[in-house]
C-alpha cells in the first residue's frame, strides 16, 4: 500500500469533524430537547457558594426531510449549524470543567466530574469540538483518572464513550498520563494510543521537566501493583532513558504483570539495558518460582503468564549471562520448587532457552532426550532444536521429523518450515525401510498418516497391522507406531499386548527374526536410555525364554554398541543384556573402565563387574584385579580397593581376599567415611566373613571403640543381627554406653542411636535421644532423623531446634542426605512452625516438599500476586 493511501491518524478528528453528516454516526445530537444538568460548585474553603443551572438546548432545522430527505442529504447549512451548536456546547462543557477543576472537596468534585461526563458522552462525535479548548478537554480527563473510583457506574461507562472525542494536544497531557499511572486506571489507554499513534507513526508527547523520573517514582512506589502496571505501560510516551533503572527494578518484582510488562518494554525500547545480571536474577528465581496455573482468570495475567517465559528466553539469548545454564539445568534435572509438576518454566521451557542461549550446551542435552525412550522428553527436544542455529537445527530436525510419535515429529516439521521455509524433507518410514523387500507401497505411506492420528485411532491401527503379520509393510508400520511408547504402556484392548514388554514377545512370535531385528532398531534408536525402556524390555524378554538361542548375536551387537558410547552414560539394561548374552573382547576395556567409573551409580559398576566375571578372559581378569587392588593399597586408596574387591571376593582371586581385609583394616582407622563407602565397607566386611578372612567377633570389638569410622561400619551391622541371630548382650551395652560419647563431635553417639532404633533396643521416650541428636553434627543427624520419624520419637522444643538448623543449612552435602527423608516430617502436626519456618529454607528441593505438604504454600500465589486483588 502506497504511504499516501495510509489513514493518517493525526488528521483523524479533523476528518471525521468536517466531513460527518448529523445523524450518521452514532452519538449525534438527538433532535430533542436536551435534560438540564445542574452543577454545584464550591469554594476554594469547601462552602457551596452558588448553584448554577446550564440549560442547553439543540434545535435542529431538518431542512428537506419533511419531504423525504435524509439529513445525510440537507444542505451546507444544517451541517454548519450542527458544528456551531457543539461547539457552543463545548463552551459551556469547557467553562464547567473549569469551574470543576477548581473544586477543593474531593467528593464534591467527583459529583460534579460525573454529570460533565455524562455531559460529554451525550455529545457524542460532537465532543470533537472540544479542539477548540484543549486544556479543558485534558482537565477533564484528569479528573476521570483522578476520580474513576468514585463515578456512579453510569458515569464509568460515559468516560469510555466520551474519551476518544476528546482532544489530547494539550502540553499539560503528560500530567494525564502521570495521574492515570498515580490511580492506575487502564480506561483511557486506548483513546491515548489513538490520539498519538502506534509503532512508527507514533506521535511525540509533549515531556515537562523531569517527566520521565515522576513515571520512574510511580513505577519503583506506586501504591498499588495496578499503579505501577499503568505506569510501565506509560513508558511508550517517554523520550530518554530516565525510566531504564525503574523498570530494571520492576524486573524483580513478584507480580507477574508487573515484570513481564517491565521486561516488554525494555526489550522493545532499551533492550541493551537488560544486563547480564538481570537475566541471571530471571533464570535463578525461575527455580525457585515458577509461574502458577493461573491468577483469577484476568486478562492481563494470562498474557503475563503466556508470553513472559518467551521474554526471558529471547533476552537469555542475546545477553548470554556467564553461570545463567546452571539455574536452567536445575529445572531440567527436577532440582527445582515443583520439579516435573510445572506448568510454566518447565523442563521444556529450559531447554529451549538452553538452546537459544548456550547452543554448545543445549545441543549436548537435546541430543540426548532426540533419543530418550520417552516421547515427552523427546518431543522437548525437538522443539528445543528450533532454538538452536540453524545448521546446529538441520540435522536434529531431520531426526525428529522422522519419529514414530506425532507429538515429536509434528513439532519438527512446524520448526523446519518456520527456518528454511519447505516441507521437511524426512519422513516416519525412511528408518525402518531397510526391513522391507521392496521401496513403501502408497497403502503403508497411508497408514504412516494415520498414524499421525488421535492415540485412540494409532491403537486401532496397530491392531490391523498385527493381523498381517508377517507382512514386512505391517512390521514397519508397528514400529512407527511402537515409537510412541506412552500410547502403548498401558493398552486395554482384547487380543492386544498390555505393554511395550509385552509387545517384544509379540513382535517376536509374529515377525520372527525380522521383528527381533526391528526391536532392536527401536532400542538403538533410543539409546540414551538408561534403565527403563526398550534395553530394559529386550533384557527382560531374553531372561523369559523369549528370542531363541540364534537371535543372541543381533541382541548382542545392540547391547555391545549401547555400552560402548560413551555419550550417554552407561545403561544398566544393556550391561544386562551382556551378562546374559556375553560380549567381544573388545569390549573388556570399556566394561573394566565402568567398574571404575565414579560418575556412575553403584549398580552399573556391579553389573560391568558381573559381565566381566560371567564372560571375560578369566586370566586377564585375575591378574588386572590383584594388581589394582595392590595399586591402589600403595596409594591409600582403599575406595578402589573395595571396587575391584567386589569381583576379585565374588571370582575367589588368589590374594583378593587378604588384600580386601588389608585395606579394609585401614580404612576403618579413619575418624569418617561418607554413606557410600561406608555401604560399600558393610558390604565387604560381610564378604571377608563369609571367606573366613575376618573374624565375626570383630563387630563387637568395634563398637567398643567409637573413636573410629570402624564403629560406623559395625553400628550399622548391628542392628540386623541383634535382630536376625539373637548377637550377644553386649552389643547392645557398647551402643549405649556410646550415646554419652562426644568423640568425632557427637557423629558416634548419634550412630549409637540410630543402631538402638533401628534394632528396636532402646524407647523411644528414653531422654538420651534428644540430647544425642541435638549435639550430633549434621551429617549424622540426618539419618538419625529418618530413624526418628520411621520409629516415630517424639520430637520436643530441644530437637526441633535441632530439625530446624538442618533445613535451613546450605551445606550441600547435608541438603543430599536430608532430601531423601523430609517428606516423612510431621507436616500436619507442625504446620504452624513449618510455615514460620519456610522463609528461611534455601534450597529448592525443600522448598519443593514444603509446598507440597503445606496447603497455604500451594500455588505461592503470594509471590506472583493477583492484579485484580493486590490493593
Amino acid at each position: 500500500m502506497a504511504r499516501n493511501d495510509e489513514l493518517d491518524r493525526s488528521l483523524a478528528r479533523q476528518f471525521a469533524w468536517g466531513l460527518t453528516p448529523q445523524g450518521v454516526i452514532d452519538g449525534a445530537p438527538p433532535a430533542t430537547d436536551e435534560p438540564t444538568v445542574e452543577l454545584e460548585w464550591t469554594s476554594e474553603d469547601g462552602e457551596i457558594e452558588s448553584e448554577i443551572e446550564i440549560e442547553i438546548e439543540i434545535e435542529i432545522e431538518n431542512g428537506s426531510e419533511s419531504e423525504g430527505e435524509s439529513a445525510s442529504d440537507g444542505g451546507e447549512g444544517s451541517l454548519d449549524d450542527w458544528r456551531a451548536e457543539s461547539r457552543e456546547i463545548c463552551g459551556l462543557l469547557a467553562d464547567g470543567i473549569l469551574r470543576v477543576w477548581a473544586m477543593t472537596d474531593p467528593a464534591k468534585q467527583a459529583e460534579a466530574t460525573a454529570a460533565l461526563v455524562l455531559r460529554a458522552a451525550e455529545l457524542g462525535l460532537g465532543a470533537v469540538g472540544m479542539k477548540d479548548h484543549p486544556l479543558e478537554s485534558i482537565r477533564l480527563l484528569r479528573l476521570m483518572a483522578r476520580h474513576r473510583e468514585r463515578l456512579p457506574p453510569r458515569a464509568q461507562e460515559a468516560s469510555l464513550a466520551a474519551a476518544p472525542w476528546l482532544d489530547f494536544s494539550h502540553p499539560e497531557v503528560a500530567e494525564l498520563v502521570l495521574d492515570q499511572a498515580r490511580a492506575g486506571d487502564r480506561s483511557l489507554e486506548l483513546s491515548m494510543m489513538l490520539a498519538f499513534g502506534f509503532g512508527e507513526d507514533r506521535e511525540t508527547m509533549p515531556q515537562p521537566p523531569r517527566f520521565g523520573e515522576r513515571l520512574a517514582e510511580i513505577i519503583d512506589g506506586g501504591a498499588t501493583f495496578r499503579a505501577r502496571t499503568a505506569a510501565i505501560r506509560a513508558v511508550r510516551y517517554v523520550e530518554g532513558a530516565a525510566v531504564v533503572p525503574a523498570l530494571r527494578r520492576a524486573l524483580r518484582a513478584p507480580h507477574a504483570v508487573v515484570r513481564w510488562l517491565a521486561l516488554s518494554s525494555l526489550e522493545r525500547s532499551f533492550p541493551d539495558a537488560v544486563l547480564a545480571e538481570d537475566v541471571l536474577f530471571l533464570l535463578e528465581d525461575a527455580v525457585l518460582h515458577p509461574l502458577p496455573t493461573s491468577l483469577g482468570g484476568v486478562e492481563d495475567v494470562a498474557r503475563a503468564l503466556a508470553y513472559y517465559p518467551d521474554l526471558i528466553e529471547k533476552a537469555a539469548a542475546r545477553v548470554r549471562p556467564p553461570g545463567g545454564e546452571k539455574p536452567l539445568e536445575r529445572i531440567l534435572t527436577y532440582d527445582c520448587v515443583e520439579q516435573g509438576f510445572r506448568w510454566s518454566l518447565d523442563a521444556s521451557w529450559a531447554l529451549g532457552v538452553l538452546a537459544a542461549a548456550y547452543p554448545d550446551r543445549g545441543e549436548v542435552l537435546i541430543d540426548q532426550r532426540l533419543s530418550d525412550p520417552s516421547t515427552k522428553d523427546r518431543a522437548a527436544a525437538a522443539r528445543a532444536a528450533g532454538s538452536l542455529p540453524v545448521e546446529r537445527a538441520r540435522p536434529r530436525l531431520l531426526r525428529a521429523a522422522s519419529d514414530g510419535a506425532p507429538d515429536v515429529s509434528e513439532a519438527a516439521r512446524e520448526h523446519w518450515m518456520r527456518l528454511f521455509g519447505t516441507s521437511c524433507p524426512a519422513d516416519e518410514i525412511a528408518p525402518f525401510a531397510h526391513l522391507l523387500d521392496s521401496a513403501p507401497s502408497e497403502r503403508l505411506r497411508g497408514r504412516v498418516l494415520g498414524l499421525r492420528g488421535p492415540p485412540q485411532a494409532r491403537q486401532k491401527l496397530a491392531s490391523v497391522l498385527l493381523a498381517e503379520a508377517p507382512d514386512p509393510e505391517a512390521l514397519v508400520g508397528l514400529l512407527i507406531a511402537l515409537s510412541d511408547r506412552a500410547a502403548f504402556s498401558w493398552l486395554k484392548i482384547e487380543g492386544m499386548p498390555e505393554d511395550c514388554a509385552a509387545w517384544v514377545a509379540a513382535l517376536t512370535r509374529a515377525f520372527g527374526s525380522r521383528g527381533v531385528d526391528g526391536l532392536c532398531l527401536l532400542a538403538s534408536r533410543n539409546e540414551s536410555e538408561v534403565e527403563f525402556g526398550w534395553f530394559g524390555d529386550l533384557a527382560a524378554a531374553i531372561e523369559k525364554g523369549v528370542f531363541a538361542e540364534g537371535d543372541f548375536p543381533k541382541l548382542r551387537a545392540v547391547a555391545v554398541a549401547r555400552v560402548a558410547d560413551v555419550a550417554f552414560g552407561a545403561s544398566h539394561a544393556a550391561i544386562d543384556i551382556l551378562i546374559k548374552t556375553g560380549f567381544p573382547p573388545e569390549l573388556h576395556d570399556r566394561l573394566w573402565a565402568l567398574v571404575w567409573a565414579a560418575n556412575e551409580s553403584w549398580i552399573i559398576s556391579y553389573g560391568a563387574s558381573k559381565a566381566l566375571g560371567c564372560w571375560g578372559d578369566r586370566a586377564r581378569l585375575e591378574a588386572e584385579v590383584i594388581a589394582a587392588m595392590r595399586a591402589a593399597i600403595a596409594a591409600d586408596e582403599p575406595e578402589k580397593v573395595m571396587v575391584a574387591a567386589q569381583i576379585g571376593l565374588e571370582q575367589a582371586f588368589d590374594g583378593a581376599a587378604a588384600l580386601t581385609l588389608q585395606a579394609f583394616e585401614s580404612a576403618t582407622k579413619r575418624p569418617a567415611v561418607d554413606e557410600d563407602f561406608c555401604q560399600a565397607l558393610c558390604f565387604r566386611a560381610q564378604d571377608l566373613v563369609n571367606a573366613g578372612s575376618l573374624d565375626p567377633g570383630w563387630v563387637y570389638q568395634a563398637l567398643a571403640a567409637p573413636e573410629t569410622c570402624r564403629f560406623t561400619v559395625a553400628a550399622e551391622l548391628v542392628p540386623h543381627r541383634i535382630i536376625l541371630k539373637k548377637a550377644p548382650p553386649e552389643a547392645r551395652r557398647h551402643l549405649l554406653r556410646a550415646l554419652d560419647s562426644t568423640v568425632r563431635g557427637g557423629a558416634a553417639a548419634a550412630e549409637a542411636a540410630k543402631a538402638l532404633l533401628d534394632a528396636n533396643a532402646i524407647g523411644v521416650r528414653n531422654p538420651r535421644l534428644a540430647a544425642v541428636f541435638a549435639r550430633a553434627p549434621l551429617a549424622a543427624r540426618v539419618p538419625l532423623l529418618g530413624t526418628f520419624l520411621f520409629r516415630e520419637v517424639p520430637l520436643g522444643a530441644r530437637v526441633w531446634e535441632a530439625i530446624e538448623e538442618m533445613l535451613v543449612s546450605a551445606d550441600p552435602a547435608v541438603l543430599a542426605l536430608l532430601r531423601e527423608g523430609v517428606s516423612l516430617l510431621p507436616w500436619r502436626r507442625h504446620t504452624k512452625r513449618l510455615l514460620e519456618l519456610y522463609p528461611r529454607v534455601v534450597d529448592a528441593h525443600l522448598r519443593w516438599e514444603f509446598r507440597m505438604h503445606l496447603r497455604a504454600l500451594r500455588g505461592d500465589a503470594d509471590y506472583w500476586e493477583d492484579s485484580e486483588s493486590d490493593e
